[in-house]
Formats: C-alpha cells, sequence, structure tokens
C-alpha cells in the first residue's frame, strides 16, 4: 500500500509528578493515565500533575492515498484494472488510536471494496463514457463506514483505468470508423450546399443578365494575375469579342 501524507501518530510518557506536553498547531492530544482515557487536549501547552500520563499526538491535517490497481470485471463481465486516489482527514483521534493497530489499512480497505463494487455496478460503454460514475458510486458504497476508526474520506478519485488491449484496439477502430463517416458526411454536405449555391446564381444570372456582366469584369479582373489567357467574350450586341491577355 502506497500512502501520501499518512497521519503520525506521536507517543510521550511521563512518570514524574509534574508534566507537560505540547501539542502543536495541526495535531490532537489523545491524554491517557495508567492506560485510561483522560480527554482530548487542543493545540497548546498543557500541565498535569501526578504520574502515569501518557499523551498520543494525532495528525488532523488532510492526506492522500494511492488506491493500487485491482483488477475488476464490469456489469458486462469485461476485466479492467482500476486505481484511485483518496482524500482523508481524522476527525476523532480517541477513535483512530484505540480502535484499530492500523487504521489507515482499514480505509484503504474499504475504499478498495467501495471501489470494486461500484465498477461491478457499471458496464463498460458507462465507464468509458464517463468515469465519474465510478466516483459517486464508490462514494455511495463508501458511506461513513471509515468514520468508525475516525477517519473522514473526502474524496475519492480515479487514478488510472487500464483496458485489455483486444478492448483498446476495438475502441481504437470504433473511433476511427465514426470519424471517417463524419468525414464523408460533411464532403456531402459540402457538395450539396455548393450544388444548391450554383442553382442559385445561375437563376439569377437568368433573371438579371447584367449580373453576367458584372461576372465577366471579375473573371476578367481575377485573369489579370495570370497573363497569357485567352478569352472569348460575348457581348451585350451577340458579337464574339476575343480578348488576348499576354
Amino acid at each position: 500500500m502506497a500512502l501520501v501524507g499518512a497521519s503520525a501518530v506521536g507517543y510521550s510518557y511521563y512518570a514524574g509528578k509534574n508534566h507537560k506536553f505540547s501539542v502543536k498547531f495541526h495535531q490532537e492530544g489523545v491524554l491517557y493515565r495508567h492506560g485510561k482515557f483522560v480527554k482530548i487536549l487542543a493545540a497548546g501547552e498543557h500541565k498535569y500533575f501526578g504520574s502515569g500520563y501518557e499523551l498520543v499526538k494525532v495528525d488532523k491535517r488532510s492526506a492522500q492515498m494511492v488506491i493500487q490497481p485491482q483488477e475488476i470485471f464490469t456489469q458486462d463481465l469485461i476485466s479492467i484494472k482500476v486505481s484511485g486516489i483518496i482524500q482523508y482527514k481524522v476527525v476523532d483521534a480517541q477513535k483512530f488510536n484505540e480502535l484499530s493497530e492500523q487504521p489507515l489499512m482499514v480505509v484503504y480497505s474499504l475504499v478498495q471494496i467501495a471501489l470494486r463494487d461500484a465498477v461491478s455496478e457499471l458496464s463498460l460503454d458507462e465507464i468509458n463514457v464517463n468515469r465519474k460514475q465510478i466516483v459517486r458510486q464508490a462514494m455511495l458504497n463508501l458511506g461513513d463506514r471509515s468514520l468508525e476508526v475516525g477517519v473522514e474520506v473526502t474524496e475519492i478519485s480515479v487514478r488510472d483505468l487500464i483496458f485489455p488491449n483486444e478492448i483498446k484496439s476495438a475502441y481504437h477502430d470504433t473511433v476511427c470508423a465514426q470519424k471517417r463517416s463524419l468525414a464523408k458526411l460533411e464532403s456531402a454536405r459540402g457538395e450539396v450546399a455548393a450544388a444548391r449555391a450554383m442553382a442559385n446564381a445561375s437563376k439569377q444570372y437568368a433573371q438579371n443578365p447584367e449580373m453576367m456582366q458584372l461576372r465577366y469584369l471579375d473573371v476578367l479582373q481575377s485573369a489579370a494575375d495570370s497573363m497569357g489567357n485567352t478569352f472569348v467574350i460575348k457581348g451585350l450586341d451577340e458579337d464574339s469579342k476575343i480578348l488576348n491577355l499576354k
């Protein structure tokens, strides 16, 4: 199990009569006397008189834990590997210290099971379209069970989804086929639009002969950039005229 920023637990034991305990700003102290719980100490300096005191310091800062990849079957029985990252913090220092020898291992196992159950309830297509569905379902599956050891899981994130090579190849082929179909569709739409534009232009030229004359002038202007062309132009008097551009 990989832990990042795991909550630290420190111990201080005093057998004398006068005790001074120091708890840092990010900690809570769980105070015991002769093995029995006394109270939770907040950040600051604390003095106690007597013998047999023991102080356990618990880090209350938010931290991360990495959930290593695990192989899980989806709802449609496709095997994939899923890894995750969780954000957590200790919210009950006494429970964290007393109810489990390894409270973070308990949290790790609970999240691992919650992720496994979430993936098994979804199909491969649902997971591929929106992996956040795994996160939502995993949080629902986890509920408040981590609070039993004094830890609150504030967020679960999917780190990696690893598909079998056959599935990756199938998705690649599907996406390529979809893109080719879209390209053909766009090309066909462009041809239809061009044909419609030509039909409209022909209709306008037929109804307005003057527009054709203006079009002649546009062609001549464009041809000026490319010399050596010969154009046959029929004017309004129906006489053929030849214009050489050299």
